[in-house]
């Protein structure tokens, strides 16, 4: 877990398949802060987040190294948050 977010990505790239947990510890917290201000609701931030984590790992060989991270993975919790604030409730 000491790796910073560009190290970890590379060894999640290099077959380390423990690297990208330590991210998404890293960064979930923040993620739900973004993805709760927008949706207002618990249930659904998290379910932001996951998709939001899930989405970049799927996506993490195109994440470029002079990018952010934090500010990759809130990008994609803000675009999935605003989806769900826009979903009718049950």
């Amino acid at each position: 877990m000491g790796k910073n977010d560009h190290e970890a990505i590379h060894a999640e790239l290099d077959g380390d398949k423990e690297a990208y947990g330590a991210l998404v510890l890293r960064h979930s917290h923040s993620l739900f802060r973004v993805a709760f201000r927008v949706t207002g609701n618990e249930a659904d931030a998290d379910d932001v987040v996951k998709e939001a984590f899930l989405r970049g790992y799927r996506m993490l060989e195109s994440f470029e190294s002079r990018s952010n991270f934090g500010t990759w993975s809130a990008a994609r919790a803000q675009g999935l948050s605003s989806v769900a604030a826009q979903k009718p409730a049950n």
